[in-house]
Protein backbone atom coordinates (compact mmCIF):
# COMPACT_ATOMS: atom_id res chain seq x y z
CA UNK A 1 0.00 0.00 0.00
CA UNK A 2 1.38 3.32 -1.12
CA UNK A 3 0.88 6.10 1.24
CA UNK A 4 1.14 10.14 0.82
CA UNK A 5 1.06 12.48 3.56
CA UNK A 6 -2.05 12.31 5.86
CA UNK A 7 -4.72 15.51 4.93
CA UNK A 8 -5.43 17.68 8.00
CA UNK A 9 -8.78 15.86 8.43
CA UNK A 10 -6.71 12.45 8.89
CA UNK A 11 -3.96 13.42 10.95
CA UNK A 12 -6.35 15.66 13.35
CA UNK A 13 -8.54 12.62 13.96
CA UNK A 14 -5.22 10.14 14.77
CA UNK A 15 -3.96 12.71 17.14
CA UNK A 16 -7.76 14.07 18.27
CA UNK A 17 -9.56 10.29 18.84
CA UNK A 18 -9.32 10.28 23.04
CA UNK A 19 -12.85 9.62 23.95
CA UNK A 20 -14.46 7.01 24.90
CA UNK A 21 -16.53 6.60 21.43
CA UNK A 22 -14.69 8.16 18.88
CA UNK A 23 -16.29 7.85 15.25
CA UNK A 24 -15.27 8.19 11.84
CA UNK A 25 -17.98 8.65 9.67
CA UNK A 26 -18.66 9.96 5.81
CA UNK A 27 -18.60 9.42 2.31
CA UNK A 28 -16.90 6.28 0.60
CA UNK A 29 -13.49 5.82 0.12
CA UNK A 30 -12.62 9.46 1.65
CA UNK A 31 -9.50 8.13 3.64
CA UNK A 32 -11.41 7.71 6.73
CA UNK A 33 -10.13 3.34 7.30
CA UNK A 34 -7.02 4.01 6.74
CA UNK A 35 -6.92 7.00 10.00
CA UNK A 36 -8.85 4.95 12.10
CA UNK A 37 -5.99 2.17 11.20
CA UNK A 38 -3.61 4.26 12.01
CA UNK A 39 -4.90 5.31 15.22
CA UNK A 40 -5.45 1.67 16.38
CA UNK A 41 -2.53 0.71 15.96
CA UNK A 42 -0.95 3.48 17.70
CA UNK A 43 -3.72 2.57 20.66
CA UNK A 44 -2.71 -1.31 20.42
CA UNK A 45 1.41 -0.04 20.61
CA UNK A 46 0.16 1.49 23.58
CA UNK A 47 -1.86 -0.63 25.57
CA UNK A 48 -1.03 -1.36 28.97
CA UNK A 49 -2.62 -4.88 29.09
CA UNK A 50 -5.43 -3.53 31.36
CA UNK A 51 -8.62 -5.18 29.85
CA UNK A 52 -8.55 -7.44 26.64
CA UNK A 53 -8.34 -6.20 22.84
CA UNK A 54 -10.85 -6.32 20.60
CA UNK A 55 -11.63 -5.96 16.88
CA UNK A 56 -15.31 -6.32 15.33
CA UNK A 57 -17.43 -6.35 11.54
CA UNK A 58 -19.98 -7.79 10.25
CA UNK A 59 -18.59 -10.79 10.17
CA UNK A 60 -15.31 -12.42 11.00
CA UNK A 61 -14.79 -12.76 7.00
CA UNK A 62 -15.37 -9.01 6.09
CA UNK A 63 -13.26 -7.66 9.43
CA UNK A 64 -10.00 -9.90 7.66
CA UNK A 65 -11.04 -8.00 4.14
CA UNK A 66 -11.87 -5.04 5.34
CA UNK A 67 -9.19 -4.48 8.20
CA UNK A 68 -6.98 -6.91 8.48
CA UNK A 69 -5.51 -7.52 5.82
CA UNK A 70 -4.95 -3.26 5.34
CA UNK A 71 -3.51 -3.35 8.46
CA UNK A 72 -1.47 -5.94 7.64
CA UNK A 73 0.11 -3.65 4.46
CA UNK A 74 0.54 -0.91 6.62
CA UNK A 75 2.07 -2.64 9.46
CA UNK A 76 3.80 -5.75 7.98
CA UNK A 77 3.44 -9.17 8.25
CA UNK A 78 5.68 -9.61 10.88
CA UNK A 79 3.39 -7.07 13.21
CA UNK A 80 0.31 -8.56 12.21
CA UNK A 81 -0.86 -12.25 12.14
CA UNK A 82 -3.99 -14.17 12.38
CA UNK A 83 -4.11 -17.81 14.59
CA UNK A 84 -6.14 -19.31 11.85
CA UNK A 85 -9.72 -20.64 13.36
CA UNK A 86 -9.64 -19.23 16.49
CA UNK A 87 -11.24 -15.68 15.87
CA UNK A 88 -7.68 -13.86 17.41
CA UNK A 89 -4.59 -11.84 15.94
CA UNK A 90 -1.44 -11.06 17.21
CA UNK A 91 -0.76 -7.03 16.78
CA UNK A 92 2.81 -5.97 17.51
CA UNK A 93 2.50 -9.26 19.94
CA UNK A 94 -0.26 -8.51 21.73
CA UNK A 95 -3.74 -11.09 21.80
CA UNK A 96 -6.63 -9.19 19.99
CA UNK A 97 -10.03 -11.34 19.94
CA UNK A 98 -11.93 -10.86 16.79
CA UNK A 99 -15.81 -10.97 16.47
CA UNK A 100 -18.48 -10.50 13.90
CA UNK A 101 -21.57 -8.85 14.73
CA UNK A 102 -24.25 -9.95 11.93
CA UNK A 103 -27.45 -10.46 14.10
CA UNK A 104 -28.73 -10.10 17.50
CA UNK A 105 -27.38 -13.29 18.71
CA UNK A 106 -24.10 -11.34 17.93
CA UNK A 107 -24.23 -9.91 21.85
CA UNK A 108 -23.53 -13.09 23.30
CA UNK A 109 -19.81 -13.72 21.66
CA UNK A 110 -18.67 -10.48 24.29
CA UNK A 111 -20.83 -10.90 27.35
CA UNK A 112 -18.90 -11.49 30.46
CA UNK A 113 -15.72 -9.95 28.58
CA UNK A 114 -13.91 -6.89 29.84
CA UNK A 115 -12.42 -4.50 26.98
CA UNK A 116 -10.45 -1.66 27.24
CA UNK A 117 -10.01 -0.83 23.15
CA UNK A 118 -12.28 -2.12 20.68
CA UNK A 119 -12.34 -0.97 17.35
CA UNK A 120 -15.13 -1.51 14.99
CA UNK A 121 -15.51 -1.96 11.08
CA UNK A 122 -19.17 -0.66 9.61
CA UNK A 123 -21.00 0.21 12.67
CA UNK A 124 -24.14 0.83 11.08
CA UNK A 125 -23.83 -2.76 10.07
CA UNK A 126 -23.86 -3.88 13.73
CA UNK A 127 -27.35 -4.76 15.67
CA UNK A 128 -28.09 -2.06 18.28
CA UNK A 129 -28.07 -4.66 20.82
CA UNK A 130 -24.42 -5.48 20.16
CA UNK A 131 -23.34 -1.76 20.14
CA UNK A 132 -24.99 -1.17 23.37
CA UNK A 133 -23.26 -4.58 25.06
CA UNK A 134 -19.95 -3.36 23.58
CA UNK A 135 -20.64 0.11 25.48
CA UNK A 136 -20.93 -2.10 28.56
CA UNK A 137 -18.07 -4.15 28.80
CA UNK A 138 -15.62 -1.30 28.26
CA UNK A 139 -15.12 -0.85 31.88
CA UNK A 140 -11.67 -0.04 32.30
CA UNK A 141 -10.60 3.17 32.89
CA UNK A 142 -9.59 5.08 29.43
CA UNK A 143 -11.67 2.58 27.94
CA UNK A 144 -11.99 3.57 23.95
CA UNK A 145 -14.41 2.64 20.87
CA UNK A 146 -13.02 3.26 17.75
CA UNK A 147 -15.87 3.05 15.19
CA UNK A 148 -15.80 3.70 11.27
CA UNK A 149 -18.91 3.70 9.06
CA UNK A 150 -20.48 5.11 5.90
CA UNK A 151 -23.88 7.40 6.17
CA UNK A 152 -27.13 5.71 6.69
CA UNK A 153 -30.43 6.64 7.32
CA UNK A 154 -31.40 9.61 10.07
CA UNK A 155 -33.31 7.45 12.07
CA UNK A 156 -30.56 4.90 12.47
CA UNK A 157 -29.45 4.57 15.97
CA UNK A 158 -25.79 5.40 15.25
CA UNK A 159 -27.36 8.87 14.05
CA UNK A 160 -29.77 9.14 17.30
CA UNK A 161 -27.72 7.79 19.96
CA UNK A 162 -23.77 8.89 18.72
CA UNK A 163 -23.99 11.79 16.36
CA UNK A 164 -26.77 13.60 17.50
CA UNK A 165 -25.68 13.26 21.42
CA UNK A 166 -22.12 13.72 20.45
CA UNK A 167 -21.69 16.90 23.08
CA UNK A 168 -23.95 15.44 25.41
CA UNK A 169 -21.82 12.16 25.71
CA UNK A 170 -18.59 14.25 25.50
CA UNK A 171 -17.87 11.56 22.21
CA UNK A 172 -15.58 12.42 19.44
CA UNK A 173 -16.69 12.18 15.82
CA UNK A 174 -14.27 12.88 12.69
CA UNK A 175 -17.07 13.45 9.28
CA UNK A 176 -15.34 12.73 6.05
CA UNK A 177 -15.52 13.49 2.69
CA UNK A 178 -13.58 12.97 -0.61
CA UNK A 179 -11.59 15.90 -0.46
CA UNK A 180 -10.00 14.30 2.77
CA UNK A 181 -8.49 11.51 0.88
CA UNK A 182 -5.20 12.86 -0.46
CA UNK A 183 -4.58 9.65 -2.30
CA UNK A 184 -8.07 10.29 -4.98
CA UNK A 185 -7.02 11.61 -8.13
CA UNK A 186 -9.57 14.47 -9.62
CA UNK A 187 -10.04 12.37 -12.32
CA UNK A 188 -11.69 10.01 -10.05
CA UNK A 189 -13.56 12.14 -7.70
CA UNK A 190 -15.53 14.22 -11.15
CA UNK A 191 -16.47 10.74 -11.75
CA UNK A 192 -17.98 8.87 -9.24
CA UNK A 193 -19.64 12.71 -8.24
CA UNK A 194 -21.34 12.82 -11.93
CA UNK A 195 -21.98 8.93 -11.21
CA UNK A 196 -24.41 9.00 -8.18
CA UNK A 197 -27.35 11.47 -8.10
CA UNK A 198 -30.11 11.99 -5.94
CA UNK A 199 -30.12 10.63 -2.15
CA UNK A 200 -27.56 8.49 -2.82
CA UNK A 201 -24.68 11.40 -3.95
CA UNK A 202 -25.97 12.98 -0.51
CA UNK A 203 -25.26 9.80 1.67
CA UNK A 204 -22.20 8.34 -0.82
CA UNK A 205 -20.41 11.29 -2.18
CA UNK A 206 -21.52 14.31 0.53
CA UNK A 207 -20.93 11.75 3.41
CA UNK A 208 -25.02 12.84 4.86
CA UNK A 209 -27.46 10.96 6.93
CA UNK A 210 -30.52 10.85 4.78
CA UNK A 211 -32.91 8.29 4.00
CA UNK A 212 -32.60 6.06 1.14
CA UNK A 213 -33.40 2.74 2.18
CA UNK A 214 -37.16 1.78 0.64
CA UNK A 215 -36.95 4.73 -1.33
CA UNK A 216 -39.13 4.18 -4.15
CA UNK A 217 -37.62 6.96 -6.14
CA UNK A 218 -34.30 6.99 -5.24
CA UNK A 219 -33.69 10.06 -7.55
CA UNK A 220 -36.19 11.98 -4.76
CA UNK A 221 -34.37 14.99 -2.82
CA UNK A 222 -36.01 17.10 -0.46
CA UNK A 223 -34.62 20.49 -1.41
CA UNK A 224 -36.08 20.49 -5.12
CA UNK A 225 -38.85 18.24 -4.39
CA UNK A 226 -40.90 19.50 -1.32
CA UNK A 227 -41.99 23.60 -0.07
CA UNK A 228 -43.03 24.66 3.12
CA UNK A 229 -45.57 26.62 1.50
CA UNK A 230 -48.13 26.33 -1.47
CA UNK A 231 -47.48 28.52 -4.58
CA UNK A 232 -49.90 31.55 -4.40
CA UNK A 233 -52.89 31.24 -6.84
CA UNK A 234 -51.89 27.56 -7.40
CA UNK A 235 -55.47 25.42 -8.09
CA UNK A 236 -56.29 21.80 -8.17
CA UNK A 237 -58.19 20.42 -10.77
CA UNK A 238 -58.57 16.63 -9.47
CA UNK A 239 -57.46 15.39 -5.90
CA UNK A 240 -56.70 11.66 -5.49
CA UNK A 241 -55.96 9.79 -1.64
CA UNK A 242 -53.40 7.15 -1.57
CA UNK A 243 -53.48 4.50 1.25
CA UNK A 244 -51.02 2.25 2.44
CA UNK A 245 -53.31 0.02 4.58
CA UNK A 246 -51.31 -1.20 7.54
CA UNK A 247 -52.05 -2.63 11.32
CA UNK A 248 -49.04 -4.26 12.40
CA UNK A 249 -47.17 -1.44 10.30
CA UNK A 250 -47.72 2.37 10.39
CA UNK A 251 -51.65 3.38 8.05
CA UNK A 252 -50.15 5.78 5.77
CA UNK A 253 -52.92 8.05 3.86
CA UNK A 254 -51.37 11.18 1.12
CA UNK A 255 -53.98 13.19 -0.43
CA UNK A 256 -52.64 13.99 -3.76
CA UNK A 257 -53.86 17.32 -6.11
CA UNK A 258 -53.60 18.25 -10.17
CA UNK A 259 -51.89 21.55 -9.97
CA UNK A 260 -52.96 23.84 -12.45
CA UNK A 261 -49.27 24.48 -13.22
CA UNK A 262 -48.95 20.83 -14.48
CA UNK A 263 -47.10 19.36 -12.07
CA UNK A 264 -48.53 16.47 -9.30
CA UNK A 265 -48.53 18.05 -5.61
CA UNK A 266 -48.94 15.74 -2.32
CA UNK A 267 -50.87 18.10 -0.14
CA UNK A 268 -51.42 16.54 2.92
CA UNK A 269 -50.68 13.30 5.16
CA UNK A 270 -52.17 11.11 7.27
CA UNK A 271 -49.94 8.45 9.41
CA UNK A 272 -51.02 6.19 12.45
CA UNK A 273 -48.78 3.77 13.69
CA UNK A 274 -50.20 1.06 16.03
CA UNK A 275 -47.33 -0.24 17.73
CA UNK A 276 -46.72 3.56 19.20
CA UNK A 277 -49.80 4.58 20.11
CA UNK A 278 -53.08 2.55 21.04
Amino acid sequence: MQLLPFSPKQAASIRDATERVNLWDGSVRSGKTVASLFWWANTVANHDGNGDLLMVGKTERTLKRNVIGPLTELLGSAAVSLKQGAGEALVFGKLVYLVGANDERAEQKIRGGTYSKIYGDEGTLWPESFFMMALSRMSTDGAMLGLTTNPDSPLHYIKRNVIDRVDELGYRRFHFTLRDNPSLSEAYIAAITAEYTGLWRKRFIEGLWVMAEGAIWDAFDTEPHTVTELPEGLEFKRYTLGIDYGTSNPFVALLRGDGSDGRKWVIDEWRWDSAAKQ
